[in-house]
């Protein structure tokens, strides 16, 4: 460890703890098996190996550290998720349980930001990118909004809303906006590497899967949502079908209209 900079002392680090949080919740505390519990494992220990034994290297075309870059957003966004179940379940939750989930969102933190000055992060060139987004092309606009919003529109709904339970439907819309996410970072940094499929394709592929994931838990709670809701239960719903608006416009911009004219040759 020693021997290593501070980004990938950060990473190892924030990688143990969430790999030893989650698994003693698994053993200790009965925390299911879902499929975020799987992503956030294989993520953590795939970030500690690829800065281990991958650094400098690439790997289909993208370089490792933006590899890592791309687990911890994985993680990040579930822990999110899992911080907003936290803020609503301080009262009803084991105090190991609250400990465990305490220690993997610090440590998912950790992970991110390690991964963030790994993969080249700069404070001053990131605001200046977040306070250009709206300059962006309109696609890449509303796919950001959407994204971010279906991943923020579940951190409200767990804290706020406190009625539903973070299923494999929400999982898979985290899952699909953030990947999305990490393809649109990578397109727009050529630095970052490249994937081997069209960035708007494998973004729209994502999109897609996202928004049909986001609408048919919607059509499973509605009437669940109607009998039950009221004000911070509406507006958080509200707020996630509204991303998942954004994001299947800005799709559906990123690919093409569907018959619209070819420029002539």
């Amino acid at each position: 460890m020693a021997r290593l900079g501070r980004n990938e002392q950060l990473v190892i680090t924030g990688s143990g703890a969430v790999v030893a949080a989650y698994l003693l919740g698994l053993l200790f505390q009965d925390w299911p098996v879902t499929l975020s519990a799987v992503i956030i494992v294989v993520a953590a220990v795939a970030a500690l190996v690829l800065t281990i034994g991958a650094s400098g290297r690439s790997i289909a075309g993208v370089p490792a550290a933006s590899w890592v870059r791309i687990d911890a957003a994985l993680i990040g966004a579930f822990a999110l998720v899992d911080l907003g179940d936290l803020l609503a379940s301080l009262d009803s939750w084991e105090v190991l349980t609250i400990g465990l989930t305490i220690i993997y969102v610090i440590g998912g933190a950790s992970l991110a930001y390690g991964a963030w000055g790994l993969s080249g992060g700069n404070l001053v060139a990131d605001l200046r990118s977040v306070l250009g987004t709206m300059r962006l092309p309109l696609a890449d606009r509303l796919v950001y909004v959407g994204a971010v919003g279906c991943i923020a529109g579940w951190f409200l709904i767990m804290w706020l809303a406190d009625i539903y339970s973070f299923g494999t439907l929400p999982q898979v819309v985290v899952l699909a906006a953030t990947l999305a996410l990490g393809v649109r970072w990578l397109d727009g940094n050529p630095a970052a590497g490249r994937l081997m499929v069209p960035a708007p394709v494998t973004t729209a592929a994502l999109g897609a899967v996202a928004i049909a994931a986001g609408a048919w838990w919607f059509l499973v709670v509605i009437g669940r949502t109607l009998e039950r809701g009221g004000l911070l239960v509406y507006l958080p719903v509200l707020l996630f079908i509204l991303a998942l608006v954004s994001l299947a416009a800005g799709c559906y911009v990123l690919v093409g209209r569907p018959g619209a004219a070819k420029p002539a040759a």
